[in-house]
């Protein structure tokens, strides 16, 4: 609907206000909404003040064509809302109470237009920093930063244990449960932590969040006053920036080098700072770790200078070599260190569940902030995650990522080296989900991530983690993410213009999709399946389990790209694997195994127990690769599971087999 402004001013006592309104009755909304919307218009743009006369409702209905009780039901629902009086035998008018229109010389408001709001110095300083809210329902990239391979996440056992809960969830569960976080996944936390992190805490110093970002702002709140200095990262995590922002610190900038962050520069900039926060394990956007020097000497003065030291820990559980490092909590004596951690990386984003682990001073004043904030919601999706710990889903899920990102770690450097080593030198990746590299050249990274953008690569520009001046003559550039999940493209030696034959594939992954009751197997190797892309993925000799499933399809006619071609997998970790399926990004042909139920429990134990299976339909629709496999020994099974991506399917029969 259209509305025309009076072209002359309403006025007050008994003269009727002008109204110029237009109507539509071909429109899908009802008339009597169309003169509301038109009469509080000229309400709230000032056309029409405060005590203004309105026409009677059987002149509105002659002016407008329409019938009375039209104008009628419009009037009613003005006045419902308070835009207007009406009173029985005397004429409507605007409310008095209004005042919309500033009078005199305030600032005129164009109508509208919204009024921005005065921001506080901390929101305005949260607009300096780059990046801003996640796009969510972004089309997906390659190497898209802070998203786990979530193709490989264990989606139908997740959906298992969370539809489970719901049904047996209790009262108080569902009431939102305890404030501080379910009470078992808080000890599953502690437990877990112990064994995997050297983190020293009970289940009662665990709190829950709505993430790290979360945990972050919580802390802050509780430790620092407006003003108050904080040192963070240079460069750093932009989470952290905003979260110590948004408390009204003082940032404190203190630079990072191969070591992490500089304690002694630290020192000297700012001695009498209330807070660090940190990444010692692996830090973000350099991925260096902490030296042990620095750390001990980081808890000396956080003790002496009575700091709180927030550990942000978001990703250490994928260290690719040996065991992953004891974390900076471990070391505290004082009392000093909060650690803060996340499953965003560990499970998937939007999980959105976090937790801190308060030292013994902060406990009873974090748990007081915990209940007067209500909890961080979602009982019964922590109730699921409790049980998926517990059942040692989550241990074999980690295992089997740490090698995944370790191997496309190696894949992305040697990559880089073989084809960009004109343009960038990668640094190494020791653990987490993204690595770094410097430009050698005089591009700006800038520059390279819009480049990249162009080409579907999502990278971030290093020079965007620094709140001063980058140190570097020339910007790092950044490549996370090791989750990549489709084929990411850059063009080699140079940037911009068509790409060129020579541009480098940075990674096309075989995937191994494993059909199991409960648990999901770990893939160790995979043989290449033909084509020209991708070699076998390596495997330490101490990874290799002491039962190994071997499948192969002998029947296949030659010439397809997976004849006598075999892979293994490791059943000790998932005694009730039902079937496998070995797919190729470019030949989707799968091989599939399916064991006999009666071994289902006892897999390994019977090594002449393994059975023929007879593949009867193998297709694939709306993106999904659906297998119906049926056997003597077995009932038939329908099993799904999501791919990234697929070029062709196969359908047919074929017969597989297999041994222990």
């Amino acid at each position: 609907m259209a509305t025309d402004r009076p072209d002359q001013s309403p006025t007050r006592g008994d003269a009727v206000a002008s109204l110029f309104l237009r109507v539509d009755a071909r429109a899908a909304r009802p008339l009597h909404e169309q003169i509301f919307e038109g009469v509080r218009a000229h309400i709230l743009s000032g056309a029409l003040k405060s005590g203004a006369r309105l026409p009677s409702s059987r002149q509105l209905a002659v002016e407008l064509g329409v019938a009375r009780t039209t104008v009628l039901q419009a009037l009613a629902a003005l006045s419902a809302e308070g835009y207007v009086v009406a009173r029985r035998g005397s004429a409507t008018r605007v409310a008095s109470a209004l005042a919309i229109q500033p009078e005199g010389g305030a600032e005129k408001h164009r109508p509208g237009r919204p009024r921005t709001p005065r921001l506080s110095r901390a929101a305005r300083l949260l607009r300096t920093i780059p990046g801003g809210a996640p796009r969510l329902g972004a089309a997906p990239r390659a190497f898209r930063p802070g998203v786990p391979a979530l193709d490989l996440f264990p989606t139908s056992l997740w959906a298992r244990i969370v539809n489970r809960c719901h049904v047996r969830a209790s009262s108080s569960l569902l009431e939102g449960g305890d404030p501080a976080g379910h009470r078992p996944l808080r000890e599953a936390i502690a437990a877990h932590l112990a064994l995997g992190r050297g983190v020293r805490c009970t289940a009662d110093q665990v709190f829950l969040t709505a993430g790290t970002q979360h945990g972050f702002e919580e802390i802050l709140r509780l430790v620092i006053d407006p003003g108050d200095p904080v040192w963070i990262e240079e460069p750093g995590y932009l989470g952290a920036r905003r979260a110590a922002l948004a408390a009204g610190a003082r940032l404190v900038p203190v630079p990072v080098d191969g070591e992490g962050l500089d304690v002694r520069a630290g020192i000297a900039r700012e001695p009498r700072a209330r807070a660090v926060l940190l990444a010692p394990s692996h830090q973000y956007p350099l991925g260096v770790t902490m030296s042990l020097p620095r750390r001990l000497a980081l808890l000396r003065w956080a003790a002496h200078a009575r700091a709180v030291v927030i550990e942000d820990d978001y990703d250490s559980e994928f260290r690719h070599r040996g065991r992953p490092l004891t974390a900076l909590q471990g070391l505290d004596q004082a009392g000093c260190v909060v650690y803060v951690g996340t499953f965003s990386k560990t499970m998937f984003p939007g999980l959105r569940l976090g937790f801190v682990v308060a030292p013994p001073p902060l406990v009873d004043i974090v748990a007081a902030t915990s209940a007067s904030a209500g909890g961080p919601g979602a009982a019964v999706n922590q109730a699921a995650l409790a049980r998926f710990i517990a059942d040692g889903h989550f241990a074999i899920h980690l295992r089997r990522m740490r090698a995944v990102y370790r191997e496309r770690g190696e894949a992305l450097l040697a990559a880089l080296a073989a084809e960009c080593g004109g343009v960038l030198q990668a640094q190494p990746c020791e653990a987490g989900m993204q690595m770094s590299a410097l430009l050698t050249n005089s591009l700006a990274d800038a520059d390279v991530q819009d480049e990249a953008a162009r080409h579907g690569v999502e990278v971030g520009a290093l020079s965007d983690y620094y709140l001063g001046d980058p140190s570097e003559p020339h910007h790092p550039v950044l490549f996370p993410d090791l989750s990549v999940q489709r084929e990411g493209l850059l063009p080699a030696r140079r940037i911009g213009g068509e790409p060129r034959p020579e541009e480098l594939h940075l990674h096309r992954a075989t995937v191994v999709v494993v059909v199991a009751v409960e648990l999901s197997a770990v893939p160790l190797e995979a043989a290449e399946y033909g084509g020209k892309e991708g070699a076998a993925p390596a495997v330490d000799p101490v990874d290799r389990p002491a039962a190994l499933l071997e499948v192969e399809d002998p029947d296949a006619p030659s010439g397809e790209p997976f004849a006598g071609k075999s892979h293994l997998v490791d059943v000790d970790d998932a005694p009730e694997v039902i079937g496998v399926a070995e797919v190729r990004a470019r030949e989707l042909v799968p091989v599939v195994a399916l064991l006999p139920s009666h071994l289902q429990a006892a897999v390994g134990d019977r090594p002449d127990a393994f059975e023929e299976v007879e593949v009867v339909d193998v297709g694939a629709r709306r993106g999904h690769d659906h297998l119906l496999a049926s056997s003597s020994s077995a009932s038939g099974l329908v099993a799904s599971t999501s791919l990234w991506e697929m070029d062709q399917t196969s359908s047919g029969k074929g017969s597989c087999r297999g041994r222990i």
